[in-house]
């Protein structure tokens, strides 16, 4: 099996390389990279009142998890939201107490997940039916999450695999999405779809 990095980089050469409305350009990128300032720029700050921070490890697996339900703003009217936080920030800081409190979701806990234990991690019922089928969809998310995480031996996190560290490259470190986008490309090529 081939290592975790270089399936990403070839996912990401072929989305590239498949692309019908985009054209890489790929002698223009180092001068490009070279003209941007970054003078002016923000800090980038990580919010920890709603977001995990733990080891490098937890933070890119609840940064996973998240992002993996980071979808259904249509829905959030109809959600319970916490006191003066978005649908966003509910779902957000509903996850980090759970990581808090529980540890963690496993890829074995993700693949068996169901709408009724979604419902209690982000403090729902599924007594309205717009909510019951956002819960749905979310334990859906994570069942593929799951799946995806066992294709890699259910340790793409593990230290040593450096995917933490791609995440989190130190302790005072604004987590990177970097590999979520790469993993997104590579789901929407093996099911056929352009990102």
């Amino acid at each position: 099996m081939s290592s975790l990095f270089s399936r990403i980089r070839s996912a990401a050469a072929r989305v590239a390389q498949d692309a019908q409305f985009v054209n890489l350009q790929e002698d223009r990128i180092a001068p490009y990279a070279a003209s941007l300032s970054l003078q002016g720029l923000p800090e980038p700050v990580y919010d920890t009142e709603h977001h995990f921070r733990g080891s490098a490890t937890d933070t890119a697996a609840y940064l996973l998890t998240l992002d993996s339900v980071n979808f259904g703003s249509g829905y959030f009217p109809h959600l319970r939201k916490r006191a003066g936080m978005s649908g966003y920030f509910t779902v957000a800081s509903s996850l980090t107490d759970h990581w808090q409190q529980h540890g963690p979701l496993t890829p074995t806990q993700l693949r068996g997940i169901s709408a009724e234990s979604c419902a209690t991690i982000f403090g729902q019922t599924l007594e309205n039916h717009a909510v019951a089928e956002l819960i749905g969809l979310f334990a859906q998310a994570l069942r593929a999450l799951g799946t995806w995480l066992h294709e890699y031996d259910d340790e793409p996190l593990a230290p040593g695999e450096g995917l933490a560290e791609l995440a989190m490259p130190n302790a005072n470190a604004t987590p990177s999405k970097a590999l979520i986008i790469a993993v997104a490309s590579d789901r929407g090529r093996r099911a056929g779809r352009r990102p």
